[in-house]
Order: C-alpha cells, then sequence, then structure tokens
C-alpha cells in the first residue's frame, strides 16, 4: 500500500517524466489515489504539455464526475491524444465527455474551413477512441448522450462501455448511433445488459451495412436477411466496403504520337 507521500512523490516524477519525454506514447495510471486536486492537477499540467502522447488510462484512480471534467478540460485542446480511458464507480455522468467531443469536433471543422483553400493540413486530429471500463453508475441515460454526441462525428473511430450498466433502454440510442454513424469502427458494449436485448438488431444493420458480403464472417449469410440485403435496392447508409470497381482502363497513344510528344515536351 502506497502512502501518501509515496504517492505524491510518485506523481511529480510522472509529470517531468511526461513533460520532458519526446518518445512517451502511452500512460496507464493504474490504483494510484488521485482523489486529492492537487495530484490530479499535477499529472494533467504534466500531460497537457506532452506533444507525444497518444494513450492516456486511469483505472481505479478513485475519480469522481468533479475529477473527469477537469480531465476533459485540460485535454480538450491536445494536439496528439487519441485515446482516453477512464474507470470507476463515482463516475455517475457523461457530460464532460460530451462536452469534449462536442468541442474537439467545432474545433476540427473550424480548421478543416480554414485550410480548405491550401495544401496545408489542419494539426489538430482529437480524440479517437473513447473507454469507460467498470462504471457501472454511467446507465443508459449517459450512454444515450455520448451516442448523440457521436451522430456527426467522423473521428472517433471506437467506442468502449463495457460494464457500464446500460439496459435495455439504450437499445434505441444504439440503433440511432449504428444507423447515423458511418465512421465507427468499434463499439464496445461488454457486461451491458442492452447486448442480450439488441443482438438481433446489431446483426440484421451489420448484414444491410456488409451488403451481405463476408465483410463480418461471424455472421451468417444464409439467414433470411440476405434476400433484402442482395436485392438490387441499395442501403442508403453506406456503400459496400468489399467491392472494388476495376479502374477505367486509359487508352495509350500509338508510339507514333507518343514520341511526338515526348520530343514537344522535351523542348521546354
Amino acid at each position: 500500500m502506497m502512502t501518501a507521500l509515496n504517492v505524491r512523490l510518485l506523481v511529480e516524477a510522472l509529470t517531468e517524466c511526461v513533460v520532458r519525454s519526446k518518445q512517451l506514447l502511452d500512460l496507464d495510471l493504474v490504483r494510484v489515489d488521485l482523489g486529492q486536486a492537487s495530484l490530479l492537477r499535477s499529472i494533467l499540467s504534466g500531460v497537457a504539455r506532452s506533444s507525444s502522447l497518444k494513450h492516456l488510462a486511469f483505472e481505479n484512480c478513485m475519480l469522481d464526475d468533479e475529477a473527469v471534467e477537469k480531465i476533459c478540460e485540460a485535454l480538450k485542446n491536445h494536439v496528439s491524444l487519441s485515446h482516453i480511458c477512464l474507470s470507476g464507480r463515482k463516475i455517475t455522468r457523461a457530460n464532460p465527455i460530451v462536452g469534449l467531443i462536442l468541442h474537439q469536433q467545432a474545433v476540427r471543422t473550424n480548421a478543416a474551413e480554414r485550410h480548405q483553400f491550401t495544401k496545408r493540413l489542419p494539426r489538430f486530429s482529437g480524440i479517437k477512441r473513447l473507454s469507460f471500463v467498470d462504471c457501472p453508475n454511467l446507465g443508459s441515460a449517459s450512454f444515450r448522450c455520448i451516442a448523440e454526441s457521436l451522430h456527426d462525428s467522423d473521428a472517433v473511430k471506437a467506442l468502449d462501455m463495457v460494464n457500464c450498466g446500460i439496459d435495455k433502454r439504450g437499445v434505441s440510442a444504439l440503433e440511432a448511433l449504428v444507423s447515423l454513424n458511418t465512421s465507427l469502427v468499434l463499439v464496445d458494449l461488454r457486461g451491458n445488459e442492452v447486448l442480450a436485448c439488441a443482438g438481433d438488431l446489431l446483426r440484421q444493420k451489420l448484414l444491410i451495412l456488409s451488403q451481405g458480403t463476408q465483410k463480418y464472417p461471424v455472421l451468417p449469410t444464409s439467414h433470411a436477411w440476405d434476400a433484402a440485403v442482395r436485392s438490387p435496392t441499395k442501403s442508403p447508409h453506406r456503400p459496400s466496403e468489399t467491392t472494388v470497381k476495376p479502374r477505367p482502363s486509359v487508352p495509350q497513344p500509338p508510339e507514333e504520337v507518343a514520341e511526338k510528344i515526348y520530343a514537344r515536351k522535351s523542348k521546354y
């Protein structure tokens, strides 16, 4: 068991390491008591100044809703961070995470508009994966808020809410998320009641999105939905990702014409 002094010394050393290191990519804090505001503030000050960190996890670090709000406020403009993982039974609200998603989406949109007529690409990429693990007090209401904030998001690629108390009331939110968001590649809801209620729904949606192909080999393609999926009517949600149309062959000029074109270009 670490004493309060040891925890403080560890946090100070980690903060200095995060600030100075240019090679540190992942930082996992496991069972480090960050209940004191000064300790969390110290860690976040170092993470905010890091230019290389991509993954940050707080696992059973005694975080509550106020601590999550401070984390989201400190990291909302971080350039390199792409994955945040939060864990703890004291986390009950998703409002800070929703605010983080919407803020980064607005920043990304503004950056794209500023650079659309130039060759420069916006440097800000933002969070690509959000993870909540063993947060049973979040519930279906928080899942609905997060899902609604991701309807128009094209940056977040993965959402993990494992054992977060999501019951059958989250089925409609899950259906809307799968139907409206075209960029998510992973939604992990293990340990939630909603999976038992939405298994058939997810199977049907995946068959529609995959156009009945073997893109998702775990799904039975001989299901009755195949008849509807393989019909001439295309799915309005997303084009098939497995069908690749061959590029039309470009007619090449005869050798004599090609030599004349090459000679003409060589003069200049």
